[in-house]
């Protein structure tokens, strides 16, 4: 018998719907990262609610659902809690979010310094110059540097015929400050002197310009940060 199941985005209510197979197997494919709710309703059952359910980047989820005999009005309702464990695959997925890009103090300004924060990733790239958008010297849970896949939002950002080049680059957005000023000294901001005045003599030339600057890049506040 097939069941209907529903994945509900917590943050947009939008709804995406799904039928079990002969052995009561389900998938939703292509699910963008965020907070879900997985709903199954069967007539002759309580309808079942597992919510904030917390989706990373391409990441596979296994969500056992049981149903009980009941009435479809009654809801069996499950909330998912703390971090779970990949039972569907050996994959492993990690985020870097926008907040830590504008934040962290990157070595070299290259984002990619990033990626060895995540668990089970080991960076042997030097990272002092800027970065140029490559995911060489990363290799994640000991597998090749070439066997991994970044994306960007969801979206797969490396070079199909090379795997460590990557298309498309994140947004660092360090702010700048600085203040400049000047030293000066001017002939019209002083007095004559009484010989000159007595002789009817203008006041002598006296102009120094002394220009100092200083520029410096600071890193915003996250929650001032617009949305990307």
């Amino acid at each position: 018998m097939s069941t209907p199941a529903s994945l509900i985005n917590d943050a947009t209510g939008a709804r995406r719907g799904a039928v079990t197979n002969e052995v009561g197997l389900y998938t939703f494919n292509a699910v963008q990262p965020g907070a879900y709710t997985v709903q199954v309703e069967q007539s002759g059952f309580k309808t079942f609610r597992r919510t904030k359910i917390e989706l990373t980047a391409n990441e596979s989820r296994a969500i056992d659902i049981k149903l009980d005999v009941g009435a479809t009005a009654e809801t069996v309702q499950v909330v998912a809690q703390g971090a779970t464990v990949n039972t569907a695959s050996g994959e492993r997925a990690g985020v870097v979010t926008a907040a830590q890009l504008d934040t962290l103090q990157l070595k070299g300004r290259d984002y990619m310094g990033t990626v060895r924060l995540l668990p089970g990733v080991v960076d042997t790239k030097n990272r002092d110059a800027p970065g140029f958008g490559t995911n060489s010297g990363i290799y994640i849970q000991g597998g090749r540097g070439d066997s991994t896949n970044i994306t960007l939002d969801g979206v797969t950002s490396l070079v199909p015929a090379f795997m460590i080049t990557l298309m498309v680059a994140p947004a660092l957005r360090p702010e700048f400050h600085g203040s400049a000023y000047e030293y000066r000294r001017n002939e019209a901001l002083n007095a004559n002197n009484f010989f000159n005045n007595l002789t009817g003599l203008p006041r002598a030339r006296y102009r120094y310009d002394i220009f100092r600057y200083t520029v410096f890049s600071a890193f915003p506040d996250p929650a001032k940060c617009p949305p990307r």
